[in-house]
């Protein structure tokens, strides 16, 4: 009997154990089967997507940014976003009293985001200005994000100490079994070692998940290198380790100068492997301790640990010549790629990563500006680099300008300088002004600056919407106006996006008849022949007239001239400002007017100064002129004055 009992109290014992060891084993598999920090790592890795591909739409303008692809990232960082706040995620940020501020931010910033980018079916129209305020809300976000990331991090720690309790109790059970119970210790260990090697298998797993986040979250998926917010971290943490006894180190911003060419030419796909090759043909080139980045797009960011200045400069003229000469291959296609790079020095003047890049950028747009294939070091004094610098404020002040309404339009007289029918009512052209408080300021600095940043077809638009708008104003009272000259830039020439834009505002609008012209340089006119030409028919066809603007500054200017069906030569000023002492100008302006008398186009001659210009142009029967000789530029209003009174004769020293 007694044995009897004593076998039911061993197996009851034995029973107990293992109901224990079982229940230990489940607390151990639930403690560590959460997917909390997946959610945390993946809102942040979509939280960090969107922001990038907000730049690159900001970048890439109205005519390439995939809007519908912008609104699908957004949607995906919403949805990352609730799962923060459902199930066990969002039991244990309402138990994290101390995230409960940090979620109401990230609220507040996607029910701000919201209107704009949620219908992923009817993405919303291109707005750069909208885009870059949502850019500068999730940046000066990103504090918040990472806050909310360490928080779960915290957590996490918490939950693995008491997931390492739990398998410690495991053990203990499973050693207190094998010793109390001897007959069946073989089995026991068995149990014992297969709950062991399962929870050091999750383990393994969960360090390897984390891991993997991690460098997600700090590398570029496409090429494997460092992301930029991982190449400024590291650009940071130098700055501040540097010392002034310490060697110099140097920061390089690559950029490829074909990168465009061969997306062009074969697509996404090769672009993308282009970048993958030049990535590891950059890391080949490297020592183990520089840091090699993909920065964006074909920008590519090195830091040089403990280089001189000529040391670096010999680096990157290095990278310089292996690229030359490094030749890409797709689909039977072959490529010559080349870069440009800027390169900045460190030193203690510096403080933060981004006034680096900044410097180092300006640096690289010049070496691009120079021609292909060049570094161009950074210097405060640099003539170029003060240039660069001085178009970026005036871009930043033309963007200013535009958003709170200072453009102002003007006009200028052009004068008949032929009798008969020709001489018949006032034509004039549109100019830019800036108001800049009590100031006035002309557009040579602007529209240089609107033209290398990319800004020139908003200019254009603001433009012609302004103008269309006074002439529909106006539309009853400009009887005496016979035409009204817009110049269109050479960005806007090439794209076909704004073509569309312009004819549809000439359709929608209720305009004078006859009263428009537009004036299309010729080098911008030659560059695009074939979009140039369509576009000149197409006004033509709605009743727009168009003149060559700057005619004879091309090479073969004659020649391309029968390919462009305009209506006005207007007469590149460089061969009037000299016409009156100057042989070959002379010759110049008569051959121009010569071959126009021949294709049936009139001609204008601009920059007229002085009364002995007038004269010439008079002998060689140029039909219009315009400059200061007669008439300083006005308000746009004043031609409403104009109509008044008699046009003022042209000048004559005959």
């Amino acid at each position: 009997m007694m044995i009897a009992l004593a076998i039911m109290l061993l197996l009851g014992g034995v029973g107990w154990l293992q109901l224990q060891e079982w229940r230990a084993v489940e607390r151990s598999l639930i403690a560590n089967r959460s997917d909390i920090p997946w959610n945390y790592y993946q809102f942040e890795l979509e939280y960090l997507k969107l922001l990038n591909q907000l730049k690159d739409a900001r970048r890439a303008g109205q005519d390439q940014a995939d809007m519908a692809d912008l609104a699908l990232r957004y949607q995906i960082l919403a949805s990352r976003f609730e799962l923060l706040r459902e199930g066990d995620v969002g039991e244990q940020l309402r138990q994290q009293t101390e995230l409960r501020p940090v979620i109401a931010r990230l609220k507040q910033l996607l029910a701000t985001l919201d209107p704009y980018l949620d219908d992923e079916l009817n993405p919303p129209p291109f707005d750069a200005d909208q885009l870059a305020r949502m850019e500068r809300l999730l940046s000066g976000q990103i504090t918040t994000v990472r806050q909310l990331v360490l928080g779960s991090t915290a957590a996490q720690h918490y939950r693995t100490t008491e997931h390492l309790h739990v398998i410690r109790e495991q053990l203990r059970t499973t050693t207190a079994s094998s010793s109390t119970l001897a007959l069946l210790v073989l089995a026991f260990a068995f149990l014992a070692l297969r709950q062991l090697r399962l929870a050091h298998r999750r383990n393994d797993e969960l360090g390897a998940l984390h891991a993997e986040m991690s460098h997600r979250a700090t590398h570029d998926a496409l090429t494997g290198l460092s992301n930029r917010d991982e190449f400024e971290r590291r650009l940071d943490l130098r700055l501040a380790s540097l010392r002034p006894q310490q060697a110099e180190d140097g920061v390089l911003i690559i950029d490829l100068d074909r990168f465009k060419m061969v997306n062009d030419a074969c697509g996404h796909q090769a672009g993308d492997q282009l970048l993958r090759e030049v990535g590891e043909l950059l890391s080949q080139n490297l020592h183990p301790g520089d840091t090699l980045a993909r920065l964006g797009g074909d920008e590519y960011g090195v830091i040089l640990q403990e280089h001189s200045q000529q040391q670096a400069l010999r680096v990157a003229e290095q990278l310089c010549t292996r690229l030359d000469s490094y030749r890409f291959m797709f689909s039977g296609q072959r490529f010559r790629i080349g870069a440009s790079v800027g390169l900045v020095m460190l030193n203690g003047r510096w403080t933060s990563a981004g006034a680096v890049l900044q410097a180092a950028d300006s640096a690289r747009y010049v070496a691009k500006a120079m021609g292909s294939n060049r570094v161009q070091l950074y210097r405060e004094s640099d003539c170029d680099i003060e240039a660069y610098r001085g178009q970026m404020h005036w871009m930043q002040r033309l963007d200013q300008a535009l958003d709170q309404d200072q453009l102002r339009l003007y006009w200028q007289r052009i004068v008949p300088l032929r009798d008969g029918p020709l001489a018949r009512g006032i034509k004039g052209e549109v100019l830019l002004r800036l108001q800049d408080g009590g100031l006035l300021i002309g557009p040579q600095q602007l529209l240089q600056a609107a033209e290398r940043f990319g800004m020139s077809s908003r200019v254009d638009r603001w433009v012609i919407g302004a103008t269309l708008d006074w002439l529909e104003q106006h539309h009853d009272t400009l009887g005496h106006v016979a035409e009204l000259a817009v110049n269109l830039s050479g960005q806007s020439v090439g794209d076909k996006a704004f073509h569309r834009f312009l004819i549809d505002e000439l359709e929608r609008r209720q305009l004078p008849e006859g009263k428009l012209l537009f004036e299309i340089t010729e080098t911008a006119a030659i560059a695009n022949i074939d979009e140039t030409r369509a576009l000149i028919r197409t006004l033509q066809r709605l009743g727009v007239k168009v003149a060559l603007d700057d005619f004879g500054s091309g090479m073969s200017s004659f020649g391309y001239l029968k390919n462009l069906p305009v209506d006005y030569l207007k007469i590149d000023s460089q061969f009037i400002r000299g016409l009156a002492h100057d042989a070959y100008d002379q010759v110049a302006v008569q051959a121009i007017c010569s071959v126009a008398r021949v294709t049936g186009q009139l001609t204008i001659a601009e920059g007229i100064e002085d009364a002995a210009v007038e004269a010439l142009l008079r002998d060689y029967a140029v039909d219009f002129g315009q400059g200061y000789h007669w008439h300083q530029p006005e308000p746009l209003d004043a031609l409403l004055q104009a109509g008044l009174a008699a046009a003022p004769a042209a000048p004559s020293t005959r």
